[in-house]
């Protein structure tokens, strides 16, 4: 991965979603250092099977322990990337800047589809002459 500057808010290239190819937006991976695959939000939850409506701005939702909030989605841990490329920060090891830069990015990327237009061929009947 090309290494990233915490200063400015924005990602490297190959920083995205594995699943759907979401760019710019906080990515989680699981609690295995540079093993797993990266995922948005959307995508963690999904294969998480964890409800994740009342996520917000920093990444952080409902925790699945009681009261609180966690940026944990089930075992997917923000994925910040170090400075220099070479992987992702261990999750307690992230410094200060890193964790900062993780949270201005968006958090969801909420796609609305245009509804396909459908069109309706109208059948015309012949008329018989007899």
């Amino acid at each position: 991965m090309k290494g990233v500057d915490y200063s400015k808010n924005k990602t490297p290239p190959d920083y995205k979603c594995s699943k759907c190819g979401a760019t710019g937006v906080k990515l989680w991976q699981e609690n295995r250092i540079g093993c797993c695959p990266l995922l948005c939000a959307n995508c963690a939850a999904e294969i998480e099977k964890i409800d994740i409506a009342d996520i917000d701005a920093d990444g952080r939702r409902s925790s699945d322990f009681g009261s609180g909030r966690t940026d944990h989605i089930g075992d997917q841990l923000p994925a910040v990337p170090t400075e220099n490329g070479v992987g992702f920060w261990a999750y307690t090891a992230t410094p200060n800047e890193g964790c900062e830069w993780w949270r201005k990015l968006l958090t969801r990327v909420l796609i609305q589809k245009k509804p396909k237009k459908v069109s309706v061929k109208k059948s015309k009947k012949k008329n018989k002459k007899k």
